[in-house]
């Protein structure tokens, strides 16, 4: 197939699914204390702390990327894997009562990921069941079964056939879920032909990725495409990946001792105990800190943020909050929560235990939105809605 008839796949999907409508912290000092490590393993330390740094910045970086250039021969990317992936014996089970979707999933992420946060928020506010892998970030050999894709969240489905689809890109997996939860007689391995994933190039460093087609779209008849209830839905969805997430890094790394305070949440959230052995932690935690205070100044500057980085992000909450309110309800969607909530919500938790979080509760109106949110998902409101 080439990459003409690659661009087009989603239209020979059969009529029923894509024919419908779219929605789519440390002292100074002059002379270094004497540590008592081996230089090997300040060697690894070292190694261990940039790579820590490194991965943490990744889980912060939006899943999707501007300058691509598709490969003219490339293929989309099946989404049925060859065996069920082996999965370690530490998965942690969430299950709801609520749940009639029949579905077996497993989400494999970083606790503090904000696109991981924003998957969570939406299984747990549908009340879905699903499993939790924990992956460690700086092997991430919990997902050395992924051949093509080595970002999280990657969420498996295991299908009433025994077969194990891998969905990849937390928007996308947001939009196939909420598809089939819209209307689950569809047949479940056809949804992701909807989302086409191919390979790219990012033009900048010519490196390629799996880049995933169509992910804010919603395939549903539900609704016709002109609904003003809808295109907003979707312009807000857009905007939490492509403006709100850029104000994250710089905020919570604005200073080394914020980007420590950050990374002693992340090891009590993300139970790094259960990962990391004692020196390992202590060399993520401390070196990732520092890589990333640095690199939340890159990405301050690539992304054009004013130097106030927290007017910045507190100008873009009461941008939502704006939309909120001429809503005419609690949310974006008016008396119950849309996807644009869903995924707002997911992303302010990836950084709630933070400073940056706090200094934005006391400096806009967004801790009635969010109160709301966090009783919306903690009770399972979307539950009755599917």
């Amino acid at each position: 197939m080439n990459h003409k008839v690659s661009t087009l796949l989603c239209r020979r999907v059969p009529k029923w699914l894509c024919a419908s409508s779219v929605r789519c912290i440390a002292q100074d000092s002059s002379k270094p204390p004497s540590t008592g490590f081996t230089p090997r393993q300040v060697l690894v330390a070292g190694g261990l702390g940039l790579a820590g740094g490194l991965l943490a910045y990744s889980s912060f970086w939006p899943q999707g990327i501007r300058n691509l250039q598709t490969a003219p021969d490339s293929e989309p990317i099946s989404p049925i894997l060859p065996l069920a992936p082996p999965y370690n014996d530490k998965r942690k089970k969430i299950r709801y009562p609520e749940d009639k979707s029949a579905l077996k999933i497993t989400l494999c992420q970083y606790t503090t990921c904000p696109f991981c946060c924003k998957v969570r928020a939406f299984l747990d506010y549908y009340g879905v069941s699903y499993d939790i892998v924990e992956v460690n970030s700086v092997f991430k050999k919990e997902i050395k079964w992924s051949n093509d894709y080595k970002k999280v969240p990657i969420l498996v489905v295991k299908t009433p056939q025994g077969e194990h689809l891998q969905l990849n890109d937390s928007t996308m997996i947001i939009s196939a879920l909420m598809t089939y939860l819209k209307e689950p007689s569809k047949d479940l391995k056809k949804i992701p032909e909807c989302y086409p994933q191919v390979m790219s190039t990012n033009e900048e460093t010519g490196k390629s990725f799996v880049e995933v087609r169509n992910k804010y779209f919603i395939m549903s008849s539900e609704s016709g495409p002109a609904d003003k209830g809808v295109k907003d839905e979707l312009k807000w969805r857009k905007w939490v990946d492509g403006v709100f997430v850029h104000r994250i890094s710089p905020n919570v790394y604005r200073s080394f001792s914020e980007s420590l305070e950050a990374f002693h949440w992340f090891d009590m959230a993300g139970e790094w105990k259960a990962v990391f052995n004692t020196f390992e932690r202590q060399v993520v935690i401390y070196s990732g800190a520092t890589v990333m205070w640095i690199l939340g100044k890159v990405l301050k500057k690539r992304h054009n943020i004013q130097d106030d980085v927290r007017e910045a992000i507190y100008v873009e909450v009461n941008r939502y909050l704006d939309y909120v309110k001429k809503s005419g309800g609690k949310f974006g969607g008016g008396a119950e929560p849309n996807l644009a909530d869903v995924s707002f919500y997911g992303t302010l938790n990836s950084f709630e235990g933070c400073g940056a979080f706090q200094d934005i509760l006391a400096n806009t109106k967004l801790k009635e939105w969010f109160k709301n949110m966090k009783w919306a998902v903690g009770s399972r409101g979307g539950a009755s809605r599917i």
